[in-house]
């Protein structure tokens, strides 16, 4: 590849990012900002890295003391401490607003939002602010680190993934009550930026609460929710049954099958004794649709709980395939953690920590969109140029929003190697960045 062609490449990169995400900095805010928050997303995606950490400048202090591995220690040094002074600056309340605006349009697509929670699991970690227990996804084991929850925005075709917001959860904060009231909070924020409205929400066990049921319902949303064994619910007139009880005894009436699994679906009704809000009120009955599915690979029951009437078989097959799309947020926050290695994200702030995992989430849906961009068979995007010019070292990698940050990354670096055209005091060098990626980290101070 030629260094003049490396270097018109990398700023054509740039040319695409430019626009993204200039559409989320208000008008009022100051260029200066913009041009900072341009440099921190490129130097973030040309890494693959969430670089602000002060262990990246321990490190480099320690092998700045052997020869040849000086040269940049203080241009990094300086870079972060901008970059992490840029975090506290930023108003992500406007940010959002911006975010959710140009997801309005998107939301046309979108046939369902998924809802749920995950952890960043950091068992190195000192005792720092915002951390809790979690469960470390790669061994099942509980270890201390940070909690989020998820707002995801799901399309018909492969990867049509949207992220509407990443709120991390502060364990130790003043007004910390649950992490539901997280979710609360956030969907009526969505909600009242017009996002939503018309989508099915869905959620696994663990939102099966009458205070989640009268919330969704006082926001007008439709929702599916799967059902944990031992809710108490009315069936035909009858008090006291357990959830789990009831839909064994509707599979065993119910003949409708499809595909081999067998469905049964029936109205049922909850007493609600709470608001949306977890207030007492007055008791009263509210109806709501049960779906019972019995899969043959399964040794229980799936139960599912609707405020959609569902009234024929194609009903109920349609809310279990909705349920099962929920799978896709998985995907999504596998390609979050993985794509910039979230979890190496060393901060003292809380607010400092919850900016940074959401400009994380926006740039990984940057990546999603060049990757949706990519299927367009007339060809656009930023694709279209990655593919005549990126060399895989790979031959047989399957093309995936995997590897369009793969290919960003490495042009980025191309860039850096072959000659830099940015103004003095721009991200550091590319050497800096191995440096950080091959070194064994402490933990954070700064």
């Amino acid at each position: 590849m030629q260094t003049n062609d490396t270097v018109q490449i990398g700023t054509k990169v740039r040319d695409y990012l430019k626009p993204y995400l200039r559409l989320l900095i208000p008008k009022s805010g100051e260029k200066h900002q913009a041009r900072q928050f341009l440099e921190l997303s490129r130097g973030l995606l040309q890494s693959r890295k969430a670089i602000l950490s002060q262990a990246a400048r321990k490190v480099l202090r320690r092998r700045g003391k052997k020869k040849g591995r000086y040269l940049y220690r203080g241009r990094m040094d300086n870079w972060i401490k901008r970059m992490s002074k840029l975090l506290g600056k930023l108003d992500w309340e406007k940010l959002m607003r911006c975010h959710w605006k140009r997801l309005r349009e998107r939301q046309k697509s979108w046939h369902m939002i998924v809802h749920d929670g995950s952890d960043l699991a950091k068992p190195w970690a000192r005792k720092m602010e915002g951390l809790s227990k979690v469960r470390d996804g790669s061994s099942g084991e509980i270890t201390r680190g940070y909690s989020f929850h998820g707002s995801v925005g799901i399309g018909k075709e492969l990867w049509d993934i949207h992220p509407i917001d990443i709120r991390m959860v502060d364990p130790t904060g003043k007004n910390f009550t649950c992490e539901a009231d997280v979710m609360r909070e956030q969907i009526r924020e969505m909600v009242s930026y017009g996002i939503g409205t018309e989508q099915l929400h869905v959620f696994d066990r663990g939102y099966d609460d009458r205070k989640e049921f009268a919330f969704l319902d006082e926001q007008g949303l439709d929702w599916l929710i799967r059902m944990r064994k031992n809710r108490k619910v009315i069936y035909r007139n009858e008090r006291g049954h357990t959830i789990k009880l009831v839909a064994e005894s509707m599979l065993e009436e119910s003949r409708e099958n499809k595909d081999g699994v067998k469905y049964a679906y029936h109205p049922i009704w909850i007493s609600v004794d709470v608001d949306g809000e977890g207030r007492k009120v007055k008791s009263y009955l509210k109806r709501y649709t049960l779906i019972a599915i019995a899969h043959p690979k399964h040794r229980n029951p799936m139960m599912l709980m609707t405020n959609v009437p569902v009234e024929s078989l194609k009903g109920a097959v349609e809310m279990y395939l909705n349920y099962l799309d929920r799978w896709k947020v998985e995907d999504y926050y596998r390609f979050f953690k993985q794509t910039l290695d979230v979890e190496t994200m060393r901060l003292m702030e809380f607010r400092k920590l919850s900016s940074f995992l959401r400009l994380l989430m926006l740039l990984s849906d940057f990546t999603l969109r060049e990757y949706h961009k990519s299927q367009d068979p007339h060809g656009s995007g930023l694709w279209e140029l990655l593919k005549s010019n990126y060399i895989p070292t790979e031959e047989t990698l399957i093309m995936s929003p995997y590897v369009v940050t793969q290919a960003v990354s490495e042009l980025l670096q191309e860039e850096h190697l072959y000659g830099f055209s940015g103004h003095s005091g721009s991200s550091p060098p590319i050497e800096q960045y191995s440096l950080f990626q091959s070194a064994q980290f402490l933990d954070t101070f700064s």
